[in-house]
């Protein structure tokens, strides 16, 4: 499926890496310094959140960005890519799914998002859910430990029209039943202890 002006976003994605040079995230008292080509070329600089690349689920017509279908898939550069799915209204962009290059680090969704709402804690996947309202971050703490520099595997963007169909309750996880664990979002200590807890890290 073709996407429309994409080549061209991707080209500006790259030129306006410098925007981002000599950012820092400040996460718990511990200030993290962000690669500036990484968060501008994976379409962050674009816009604000939620959206990603200019495309605000719920807000964007889904045919100023896809030729018909109800899906479409690109490369979210340089090694991701990110999928997006026609709104249960018919008309808009609903969810999106981004498989994000390597680079982008828990401290900076915290600064980009804001605070969460609530996390899942997921032991046998060595998988982490860090939640908003509207967007779900996955985190993997297979190394075992767990900082502001810890790697976001992937986005979920809410689709606004259906969400209610999808997850009840966006800050905790209601769907998938055993072998998960939910809690309220405390801070990055409080999680760090909880994952030592379910021996999710060192």
């Amino acid at each position: 499926m073709r996407i429309h002006g994409l080549p061209l976003l991707l080209i500006a994605l790259i030129g306006q890496s410098s925007l981002f040079a000599g950012a820092l995230i400040v996460m718990g008292g511990a200030r993290a310094a962000m690669p500036p080509d990484t968060v501008a070329r994976a379409g962050f600089s674009q816009c604000s959140a939620p959206c990603l690349l200019t495309i605000l689920p719920g807000e964007t017509v889904w045919t100023a960005v896809a030729d018909g279908g109800d899906d479409a898939t690109f490369t979210l550069p340089p090694s991701g890519t990110i999928s997006l799915y026609r709104s249960a209204d018919g008309v808009k962009v609903g969810r999106m799914f981004a498989f994000l290059p390597p680079g982008i680090a828990f401290g900076w969704v915290t600064t980009y998002f804001g605070e969460p709402c609530g996390v899942s804690l997921y032991p046998r996947a060595e998988l982490v859910t860090v939640r908003y309202p509207t967007v779900l971050a996955n985190l993997s703490v297979e190394s075992r430990q767990f900082t502001s520099f810890s790697p976001v595997i992937s986005l979920q963007f809410i689709d606004p029209a259906g969400a209610g169909d999808v997850l009840r309750e966006h800050c905790a996880d209601h769907v998938t039943g055993y072998g998960v664990f939910n809690s309220q979002w405390h801070g990055i200590s409080r999680l760090r202890d909880l994952l030592r807890r379910f021996g999710m890290i060192d």
